[in-house]
């Protein structure tokens, strides 16, 4: 089992997830969302708030964690196969951090992308840190693992896919790429970008401009700035 604290990533969870939580801790100085939680119909052990203290290293757990099952990835094939004509995914090439792969999930949710791709290594998976960063959001949206990412870029090119990555420097303009049919976009890593056999399999590059000095973008203000050119471009 895994453990997942805070008011919003908990609630997120039995809001999307009910089947995931096996159990609901509640700090006995927290009285608000005491009965929404009960009617969600999960057991709720109200304990001492040291208790809740200990077992999370003294975060901010808000008075409120979940038990529940490790996070359950889903399979690509299953979700290309029925994807929308204008399905938007992100691709993300060994990003490391969990707070980082939390946030993109959480612009990913609230953009409209319907999926997360990940590698099965050397690359952070949706952990309780994720989910918490995700604000719980994680659970709304399909995320994908994958062995091999390079041949998962070829299916979801074979699916009708426009495969575009994100480069540090090179790249046009992300404005000036079309990106309103269904979309890949891929991510790389906080400290070396795309790997080139991924760069290799995009359609198209872009760069976010910069001004002079400023060397890159962390990889989740990346994201946000990509998916909302994405929501840019749809919106006419």
């Amino acid at each position: 089992m895994d453990w997942i604290y805070g008011y919003q990533p908990v609630f997120e969870t039995l809001r999307n997830d009910r089947a995931s939580v096996h159990r609901v801790l509640v700090s006995d100085r927290r009285r608000k969302g005491l009965e929404e939680i009960r009617e969600f119909g999960v057991p709720v052990d109200v304990v001492d708030s040291r208790k809740l203290d200990d077992r999370f290293d003294g975060a901010n757990h808000q008075g409120i964690a979940a038990e529940c099952r490790p996070f359950q990835y889903a399979s690509l094939l299953d979700w290309v196969d029925t994807a929308a004509s204008n399905a938007v995914c992100v691709v993300l090439d060994e990003v490391q951090d969990a707070g980082n792969l939390g946030a993109i999930i959480r612009t990913a949710v609230a953009s409209g992308a319907s999926a997360v791709v990940i590698p099965a290594r050397k690359a952070a998976g949706v952990t309780p840190a994720a989910v918490r960063a995700s604000a719980g959001l994680a659970a709304r949206i399909t995320v994908i693992r994958v062995n091999n990412l390079a041949r998962a870029l070829e299916t979801l090119k074979e699916r009708e896919f426009w495969v575009t990555g994100a480069a540090t420097r090179g790249g046009v303009d992300p404005w000036k790429v079309d990106l309103t049919g269904r979309v890949a976009v891929v991510l790389g890593s906080e400290g070396k970008g795309m790997r080139r056999l991924i760069t290799e399999k995009c359609d198209h590059l872009v760069t976010v401009p910069l001004v002079p000095g400023a060397e890159s973008l962390n990889v989740s203000a990346a994201a946000a700035m990509l998916l909302y050119e994405v929501v840019r471009q749809r919106a006419g």
